[in-house]
């Protein structure tokens, strides 16, 4: 493919060992993500310190790291074949970088032309016991053929969940290796940014579907084996860090599907990581822990969040719930860019007016989300009693505990829709009117919420209606937008009005919004 006259003249600055530095440089935003990435082998080979190549080369890479490469099948050979140009000079190759063109090459990598570098580069960093970067290492093996000298030493260390994804790894193909070293932490520096796309694609691969399944599954049964003494107990070394990373991705995998099965296991596997079998203040695996807070940042949802903010309560470590809060602050943030799944939450039986009545052995517990909390209380014939009585505790055990558990994930659950709508108000976010009603102002719980709050919706173009609650707007189309309202858009007297409406219904507001500062 040509180039751009722009991709020319940075070529020529990298190439051309006379070249001044130009009076005015080349404005790189005209590059095409072809032109990146045929320039980036050119800018692999400048290793001349200082002067115009060097700067051109960082203009290269700088457009690389902001995701604009793709490449042609002759320039991801072209790639492989610098990494071998650079073998001598930089005794090291940029593994990750090279393995990061083949999924970004849509007409295909050239496999039989990448073949021959492959063979040089694997042979270079086995002698050298350059294996640090496995997953790029081990796809460029399937390129070369040489699974067999490779696979052994890159096990070596691993505990089985690990072992097991190398395993499934050396069943595939090149392309579907470079498809989950795109999702590993050890790409380099110089490496774009994760393909957009690249979970959708994992997803698309059976095997990998069940491994991930299967992997989870083995580390909750670990873990129950270490709660039941069949394994004996070391801090914080329930698995090594290979396994924690190759769950961290199962777990990614699962959110990104949105699995149905994942809530409750999630639940089982982080209340075991986070206590220890004995009285210790430690914990089975703190790494799973924040692993999986990082994937819920990268992949939130209400349920995960759940999860996590039980094990923060549960665990006996003073410095655990602490970074886990400061976690969860980002998680919440993210929650609220995803606006179909962060408004996503179950009934769980409450009728309207968010109130729940079970019976237990001949009483009542009736579980209420009000202006403030998440109260259970317990009545007999009528009569509110102070709490559950010593015989319905005795005789009903399960049931009261099931109750309880019932009333703390209400409550975790309409604190997690309370943050994202408080995380989502200044960005201006807005809901299709019969979504919002759906799924937040007709909802027993969610409902409870939404009445206290002031909503914008636009009934024509540029025209927003403001009210309070869950009113009906006339002439609101389903796809209408709704928005909270937010002061900083509204006129002084709009602010005095709502604000002493508020003040007069004496409406306690689940965070600030007639009185927020602006």
């Amino acid at each position: 493919m040509s180039l751009s006259p722009v991709a020319l003249a940075v070529r020529a600055l990298m190439t051309d060992p006379a070249a001044d530095a130009p009076l005015h440089w080349p404005d790189t935003s005209q590059l095409t993500a072809s032109d990146v990435g045929t320039l980036l082998p050119y800018a692999y080979r400048t290793v001349r310190s200082g002067g115009p190549a060097m700067s051109a080369r960082f203009l290269v890479e700088d457009a690389v790291r902001k995701g604009r490469a793709s490449f042609t099948p002759e320039a991801c050979a072209d790639l492989f074949q610098a990494l071998v140009d650079g073998l001598e000079a930089r005794r090291w190759s940029d593994l990750p970088l090279a393995v990061a063109s083949l999924p970004r090459c849509p007409d295909g990598p050239p496999l039989a032309d990448l073949a021959g570098p492959a063979h040089t580069l694997v042979r270079f960093h086995l002698s050298a016991r350059r294996v640090e970067d496995r997953y790029a290492l081990l796809t460029v093996a399937g390129l070369a053929g040489l699974d067999d000298e490779v696979a052994e030493l890159l096990k070596d260390g691993l505990g089985p969940i690990a072992t097991g994804e190398v395993d499934l790894m050396l069943g595939w193909t090149p392309e579907r290796r470079a498809l989950l070293a795109e999702v590993v932490r050890e790409r380099s520096y110089g490496c774009p940014p994760q393909l957009p796309d690249v979970w959708e694609r994992l997803a698309a691969i059976p095997e990998y579907v069940a491994f991930a399944r299967s992997a989870l599954d083995a580390a909750e049964a670990r873990l129950a084996a270490i709660h039941a003494g069949e394994i004996p107990y070391r801090a914080d070394r329930a698995f090594d860090d290979g396994e924690k990373a190759v769950l961290g991705r199962a777990v990614r995998l699962a959110l990104w599907q949105d699995e149905p099965w994942l809530p409750d296991l999630l639940d089982r596997l982080l209340r075991r990581a986070v206590v220890a079998p004995t009285t210790a203040k430690t914990l089975p695996s703190r790494g799973l822990l924040f692993e999986i807070a990082r994937a819920a940042e990268e992949l939130p949802t209400p349920e995960v969040i759940d999860a996590l903010r039980a094990a923060g309560r549960m665990t006996r470590h003073a410095g655990v719930p602490k970074q886990l809060d400061r976690m969860l602050k980002r998680i919440e943030h993210a929650l609220a860019d995803r606006v179909e799944t962060a408004f996503r939450m179950p009934d769980l039986g409450f009728g309207p007016g968010g109130r729940l009545r079970l019976p237990v052995g001949g009483h009542e517990a009736v579980i209420c989300v009000d202006d403030d909390d998440v109260e259970l209380t317990w009545w007999q014939g009528g009569k509110r009693l102070k709490g559950a009585p010593a015989t319905v505790r005795r005789d009903h055990a399960d049931e009261v505990k099931h109750v309880r558990e019932l009333t703390a994930r209400t409550r975790r659950h309409v604190a997690t829709l309370i943050r994202a709508l408080e995380t989502g108000r200044t960005d201006g976010t807005a809901h299709p009117y019969a979504a919002w009603r759906e799924r937040l102002a007709d909802h027993p719980i969610a409902g409870t919420v939404v009445r206290r709050l002031i909503w914008e919706v636009e009934v024509s173009p540029g025209r927003w209606i403001t009210t309070l609650g869950a009113a009906d707007v006339a002439g609101a189309a389903p796809d209408a937008p709704v928005r909270l309202w937010h002061p900083a858009r509204a006129s002084a007297d709009e602010v005095r009005a709502w604000r002493e409406r508020i003040t007069d219904e004496r409406i306690r507001q689940p965070f600030e919004q007639a009185f927020h500062e602006v």
